[in-house]
């Protein structure tokens, strides 16, 4: 009874969109996992969801506790591409400068989040830390306003 059922299944799937499709030994439950992922993730075979290989993952900390302004980069960034997965206060208000940490084994998504904000290179700091699952951490400094990036979004508004 459970051959036919899936049979059933499979030429259910095969037939409604025209398309033959070879199917294997795989597990169906597995491949449904992968093919339920949202657009900008993709799954592994456990059904967990992971970031697509080509986001960057990244956090953004207020570094100086104006309330709202770690969720205010993280739209500006997100809406260009990056997959900002935490936004929070810093540990601590005392940051001087906006900082781009690179977290992961690819100093270039620091660089490339950098560029994004308008920073000027030397502002990188290489602090890999795999164990947190991020690409970059953002800290927000008092220099946020001269950033090329916070004067696009008072041009944008909200």
């Amino acid at each position: 009874m459970a051959i036919l059922i899936v049979g059933f299944m499979l030429s259910a799937i095969t037939t409604r969109s025209g398309v033959k499709l070879a199917l294997t030994s795989e597990n169906l439950v597995d491949r449904a996992k992968l093919l339920s992922a949202p657009a900008n993730r993709s799954a592994n075979l456990n059904g967990e969801n992971e970031p697509a290989a080509d986001r960057v993952v990244l956090e953004v900390l207020n570094g100086i506790g104006i309330p709202g302004l770690a969720g205010e980069f993280t739209t500006f960034l997100r809406d260009r591409g990056y997959d900002v997965v935490r936004f929070t206060n810093a540990q601590r208000y005392d940051y001087p400068r906006t900082l781009v940490i690179n977290r992961g084994t690819d100093y270039q998504h620091a660089v490339g989040v950098a560029t994004a904000l308008g920073l000027e290179l030397n502002v990188h700091e290489n602090m890999p830390k795999p164990d947190l699952h991020l690409d970059v951490t953002v800290v927000l400094g008092q220099d946020y306003q001269t950033l090329p990036a916070y004067r696009a979004m008072q041009v944008a508004g909200p």
